[in-house]
């Protein structure tokens, strides 16, 4: 009996299997690769979304998707948040939101993504939903910040420290090499003086030879 076909992507996320997804984003899957499922043109994160699936679509944002792709079809157009919002799940429109699903991106019937989720939910769910998730959202960004502030403080504290150091071995190298300069300076003057004391000796031994020849 032949092995049953792996599931694609797009199944896989329509049924919430969040394993297979990632197996197929493993194994090199496009993971806004569009499908035409019960007449709409649609992506793996709508599939989910507007299945109800919220581990597969938390999986999917982490990986890359368009959080703002649209289903196509004559009446429709919804994106993975606007079908959150329709379905009324709360869980799955805040974690778009803060994975940074636009809120101005139309949708569905002409309505914005944000018309979808007050009209679902009523305008102070909504507006408690909104709060919650983009306050979420800049945390996260906060967070980013101050992590990149963290390495940006430790990055400056090793060139600084790598400064210190080069600059420490410069001077090194500069007493190392005024010293040998010293040294030969020193070694030159010993030889002149040894070579002056040479050339002395020498002449006088001429001028003594000399004398003597003259006295015989």
């Amino acid at each position: 009996m032949a092995a049953a076909a792996p599931m694609s992507l797009q199944q896989a996320a329509r049924e919430g299997n969040t394993a297979e997804v990632l197996a197929r984003l493993e194994e090199g899957a496009d993971v806004n690769q569009r499908l035409t499922v019960g007449g709409l043109c649609t992506s793996a994160l709508v599939l989910a979304a507007g299945a109800g699936h919220l581990d597969t679509v938390e999986a999917l944002a982490a990986n890359g998707a368009d959080l703002d792709a649209r289903q196509y079809a004559v009446s429709s157009g919804h994106t993975a948040l606007s079908l959150a919002a329709k379905n009324k799940r709360r869980d799955i429109v805040i974690a778009l939101l803060r994975a940074g699903a636009s809120l101005k991106q139309e949708a569905a019937a002409g309505k914005s993504v944000e018309r979808w989720i007050k009209d679902s939910f009523g305008e102070d769910e909504a507006w408690r939903l909104l709060e919650h998730a983009l306050l979420a959202r800049a945390t996260a960004a906060e967070a980013a910040k101050l992590a990149l502030e963290a390495t940006l403080a430790r990055e400056r504290e090793s060139a600084a420290a790598a400064l210190e150091a080069a600059t420490a071995a410069a001077a090194r190298e500069r007493e190392s090499a005024a010293a040998a300069l010293e040294a030969a300076t020193a070694t030159a003057a010993r030889d002149r003086e040894s070579a002056a004391a040479t050339l002395r000796r020498l002449t006088e031994r001429i001028a003594a030879v000399e004398a003597t020849a003259d006295a015989i």
